[in-house]
């Protein structure tokens, strides 16, 4: 309700605004299915390290999947098909089994390396093929 009074400020429509709302919101709604799926994050019961070192990373790296899938933005613009690789890498993630979850995990951490690889320039070549032409009376070095 609050999207539809916050989009005549905004200057945008009410489902417009509505819609971004949910989006950003939606992460959000991740935190509940990780204290059901992943009780270790509570600190109940003696907590074995491992297990609460998997939950925080599986909580990290699905929440940082979710919100550049649907935000379809990380330094840059994403393809449509990269954010359902991340939408689908977040929802392995969060299964709860190690075995998917590492595969969500990984995949998070090889669509990030890539698509920051991707955005990087292209390393200068080494050698004088770029280099400026000497004028005369120039020393080489």
């Amino acid at each position: 309700l609050a999207a539809f009074a916050a989009a005549p400020i905004a200057g945008a429509g009410p489902m417009e605004t509505d819609m971004t709302a949910m989006r950003l919101a939606l992460p959000g709604f991740v935190i509940p299915f990780l204290f059901v799926y992943w009780p270790s994050i509570l600190l109940i019961d003696g907590v074995d390290a491992f297990r609460l070192a998997w939950s925080i990373l599986v909580f990290a790296a699905a929440t940082w999947m979710i919100v550049t899938g649907l935000g379809r933005f990380q330094a840059r613009r994403l393809p449509a098909w990269e954010a359902a690789l991340r939408i689908a890498a977040a929802v392995l993630a969060l299964y709860p089994s190690y075995w998917p979850s590492a595969i969500g995990i990984a995949g998070a951490i090889a669509l990030t390396v890539l698509h920051v690889r991707a955005g990087l320039p292209a390393p200068k070549q080494k050698g004088t093929a770029g280099a400026a032409p000497q004028q005369a009376g120039e020393e080489s070095s």
